[in-house]
């Protein structure tokens, strides 16, 4: 009788690294209270379309919530850890959420990890990274 072997962590995962700038690292954690403040909001106005119009693309609302959620959970985990495995931490959202979108995770790896690195400038759109004062992470 053959067992099913337990699968291998893929070497190699790219990872994303909190930078050791303390600037930055608090304008990340600006940036995720930002993020939290979007989901919210969106989250609220997704239940005002669906009651007053129902004919809305709930795809429009999909987008922009996923959008901020991966946003959220991929620099939490940076800010938390000190560095994210995005392999790992992809596939623990994929089996938290049946809904889970690749193409919205690869794009929030790629502007957390780009604001991790300060490469702020290959973004177009978005808000950008501010130090205007430090916001405290909400405890969870």
């Amino acid at each position: 009788m053959e067992f099913e072997k337990e699968p291998q962590p893929k070497s190699g995962s790219p990872k994303i690294e909190l930078p050791t700038d303390p600037e930055l690292i608090l304008k990340l954690r600006n940036k995720l209270e930002e993020y939290k403040s979007r989901l919210a909001k969106h989250k609220e106005r997704r239940k005002e379309f669906s009651e007053n119009d129902p004919y809305k693309s709930p795809d429009q609302t999909f987008s922009i919530i996923a959008d901020a959620h991966y946003k959220i959970a991929v620099l939490e985990a940076v800010l938390q850890g000190g560095s994210v495995d995005t392999q790992k931490l992809s596939d623990e959202l994929a089996k938290k959420d049946e809904t889970f979108s690749p193409s919205h995770f690869e794009n929030a790896c790629a502007v957390i990890d780009g604001y991790c690195k300060g490469e702020t400038n290959q973004f177009r759109g978005g808000t950008g990274l501010k130090a205007e004062t430090e916001i405290p992470l909400s405890e969870n």
